[in-house]
């Protein structure tokens, strides 16, 4: 049961996450028999803010996370990618133990058996609009760096690796670059 109406309530979008992921235990029960014997519902949260994570699964705590925005932005969709993404990884965790690989063979095939597509990323375009985050300002710090010809400003990353012992040279003199001490 997914609804296509982005004008539902928050707790009408709540349960319509809860009342699938419900039909998805028991759809696993039908396919894997006593494997998933004492499986059961996993608690469920929706407390992602991030930008680009939907939904995440803890299997040692037999638990599931998801983002409201993402579910708010186009809950059919949510319903049928993220929900079902979710549930396999505690699935695969249940059928396989804890050493399979996130997004690995077995993952992929409990993916398909449940009917859905094993990707790893979806996408939600119109998520943003649901999301209470202000927009990213990428600051970005650079550094004073001179050789003998000229001033040479360095990004963080490789005054960094300066700082760590690798050296640069000047393109142009081709001298070395060292950090601008001000006297």
């Amino acid at each position: 049961m997914c609804v296509q109406s982005q004008n539902s309530s928050i707790f009408e979008l709540e349960y319509i996450v809860r009342t699938k992921v419900a039909a998805i235990v028991l759809e696993a029960k039908g396919i894997w028999g006593d494997y998933l014997k004492s499986f059961c519902t996993p608690e469920i949260r929706f407390d992602i803010k991030s930008r680009n994570i939907w939904g995440e699964a803890t299997p040692e705590k037999h638990l599931i996370r998801f983002n409201m925005a993402a579910l708010k932005s186009d809950p059919g969709k949510f319903c049928q990618i993220t929900v079902v993404h979710e549930m396999a990884h505690l699935i695969t965790h249940q059928l396989y133990g804890p050493r399979t690989k996130p997004h690995g063979k077995e993952w992929k095939m409990v993916m398909v058996l449940l009917g859905a597509k094993p990707d790893r990323c979806y996408d939600f375009p119109d998520a943003h609009k649901y999301m209470k985050l202000k927009p990213r300002k990428k600051v970005s710090k650079s550094y004073v760096y001179v050789c003998s010809c000229r001033t040479h400003h360095i990004s963080a990353v490789l005054h960094n690796r300066y700082l760590r012992g690798i050296r640069y040279h000047c393109r142009f003199c081709g001298g070395d670059i060292k950090p601008y001490k001000e006297r």
